[in-house]
């Protein structure tokens, strides 16, 4: 038990279990859960068309789902708490490597303790697996160059591969690598070596590239990136703004410290922390990628930064650095598994609806999204009729499926007497012009009176209904 790996796993995995199913389901967690309850059929359909860059992790949650026989927040969420433990343990171990067991468990424990690394631990998406196999290739890197075998670089290369699968945009760690290795200037042969396998992992990748590259409509939502959202990101990651000070100032103090070294904390760490992003700024004209769950992977390079500048304290104040910075993450901790933490409040729109809906009840989703949560949070709310929707999406073999015509929407309101209007998400842009065409359907439909509404994060749910008695036809 003297490896820090091992103390950095226990406490990572109970921390990652501590409020598993505290927040909502949001939308791609939700997208997540509709697929995982496909046929192999329907999301093979679907991914020829859409999210083939997830297609892998889509495959693991359908399997983790048939396993326990539901598609639920501590089902789906599960492997995100494996991948994050497992990150945090690779970590410790880089850190071990490079800088001594201080370094190693410093770094896994910060880790462990980011706000971040709750928010992706308690989301069922691939970001905290990609995060995870971003750790083993670096720490395969490092053996690699300190060790000089090739069979690290053989393991360098599937990692990579693997990890291009599950997120192509992850291989922008490879930049990462590439100044590490000039920072460093390993043997010839090891450097050859590390070539090969980089070149190998990003081949690996093409067909899927090949696949996902017309797909590339579903992230044209992504904005440029901008000083003002660096920083929202930056307090994200520590949970605040004095904390995200606190850990820019340890980061300059760990790189500083271990400036020297030739095979150090900095030489991986700050390559990590940066190469990816400037490797993303070569693409910007092409499309922006600049998410902060794209670039998730790259938290470990921070808090291995901050180990080093933690350990690189005389005793009394690392002991005092430490219980700072645990101070103030500890709010932002609890924050990240309260109910409305994630951006959207599903789960409390749907239990509305399967508290609320009787027999007969038709339903309108804003936008068309939504239809899929019923696949996470089951209930008689699911049997509502969507009057907008010609195709469901498992039928039509799409995400959302496929709309009704105009005149159909209005023969299904007109034969109503209750009928939901349900609006998740931002009202902006798309969204609130949907919301209104929707809301002008009802009113056309004649007799429709607000008769309930019901407000959460990120969500509004509004029933109409006609008097009693209303000429139905």
């Amino acid at each position: 038990m003297r490896h820090p790996s091992f103390a950095c796993a226990i406490i990572a995995f109970c921390l990652g279990l501590w409020g598993l199913t505290g927040p909502s389901m949001w939308v791609d967690e939700v997208v997540t859960a509709d697929l995982a309850t496909r046929s192999t059929r329907q999301m093979m359909t679907m991914l020829s068309q859409v999210d083939a860059v997830h297609g892998l992790y889509y495959l693991i949650a359908k399997g983790v789902a048939e396993l326990a026989g539901q598609a639920g927040e501590a089902v789906l969420r599960l492997p995100s708490v494996v991948a994050i433990t497992a990150a945090c343990a690779g970590l410790a171990a880089v850190g071990y490597r490079l800088g001594g067991r201080g370094v190693g468990l410093a770094a896994g424990l910060l880790f462990a303790a980011l706000p971040v690394a709750a928010q992706y631990a308690h989301e069922a998406r691939s970001y905290p697996l990609v995060a995870m196999l971003a750790v083993a290739a670096t720490w395969l890197l490092v053996r690699g160059i300190q060790d000089g075998g090739r069979r690290w670089f053989a393991g360098y290369a599937l990692v990579l591969a693997l990890m291009g699968a599950f997120n192509l945009v992850a291989l922008s760690l490879v930049a990462a690598h590439a100044v590490t290795m000039l920072w460093t200037r390993p043997a010839r042969r090891t450097a050859l070596a590390w070539l090969a396998a980089a070149a190998a992992g990003g081949l690996a990748t093409l067909p899927l590239v090949l696949i996902a590259y017309p797909q590339k409509g579903a992230v044209a939502f992504v904005p440029a990136p901008a000083l003002r959202g660096l920083w929202t990101a930056m307090c994200g990651l520590a949970g605040s703004a004095v904390g995200a000070v606190a850990l820019v100032a340890l980061i300059g103090a760990g790189v500083w410290h271990d400036r020297g070294r030739k095979v150090g904390v900095a030489a991986v760490a700050l390559p990590w922390m940066v190469a990816p992003s400037v490797a993303l700024l070569a693409v910007l004209p092409f499309q922006s990628l600049f998410l902060p769950r794209y670039l998730f992977f790259c938290v470990p390079g921070w808090a291995l930064a901050a180990a080093m500048g933690i350990v690189s304290l005389r005793p009394a104040p690392r002991v005092a650095a430490f219980a700072g910075l645990a101070a103030l993450l500890v709010p932002a901790n609890v924050a990240a598994r309260a109910n409305d933490a994630k951006p959207m409040d599903v789960r409390a729109a749907a239990d509305v609806l399967n508290r609320h809906a009787r027999a007969g009840d038709l339903i309108v989703y804003v936008p068309r999204w939504p239809r899929l949560m019923w696949a996470a949070y089951p209930g008689p709310g699911s049997r509502l009729r969507d009057v907008t929707m010609r195709k469901s999406p498992r039928r039509a073999g799409t995400l959302v499926g496929l709309d009704a015509r105009t005149t159909k929407v209005a023969e299904r309101l007109d034969a109503g007497r209750r009928v939901w209007l349900l609006r998740i998400g931002d009202p902006s842009g798309e969204v609130e012009r949907l919301q209104r065409i929707r809301r002008e359907q009802i009113r056309a439909a004649g007799g429709y009176a607000v008769a309930g509404r019901w407000r959460f994060t990120g969500a509004r749910v509004t029933l109409f209904e006609r008097p009693i008695p209303w000429p139905v036809r």
